[in-house]
């Protein structure tokens, strides 16, 4: 079963940049994950990985601590995800569009996968 959370508002201190340390600014992130079903036809919650579940870890890991740089929080959100959940694959996107000193890009963004 193949999994999506899409365009999670979430706003932090990320950044090399001072105005992004001070001030901060707010990420998207997109999230999808597959797991192993073997319960198809059940419909109980407990037989899937909940995305709610999912979501709020994202939400809480993604301000555990300040990052220079996106490519080490994609990683370890993806990493901490996966020692809590039975999934075989990850696919996350944090992006920004508050992009300092790029005048006509509308949005920058790292993609990990896992």
């Amino acid at each position: 079963m193949k999994y999506s959370i899409d365009k999670i508002k979430i706003f932090a201190y990320h950044g090399i940049y001072d105005e992004e340390i001070k001030n901060g600014q707010f990420f998207y992130v997109d999230f999808s994950y597959t797991t192993k079903i073997d319960k198809v036809n059940s419909d109980n919650i407990t037989d899937v990985v909940d995305y709610k579940c999912v979501y709020d870890d994202i939400v809480k890991l993604f301000n555990v601590k300040r990052y220079n740089l996106l490519e080490n929080l994609a990683s370890f959100i993806c990493n901490e995800i996966k020692l809590k959940y039975p999934i075989e694959h990850i696919f996350i996107r944090i992006t920004k569009k508050n992009i300092l000193y790029l005048d006509n890009v509308n949005s920058v963004s790292v993609i990990h996968e896992k």
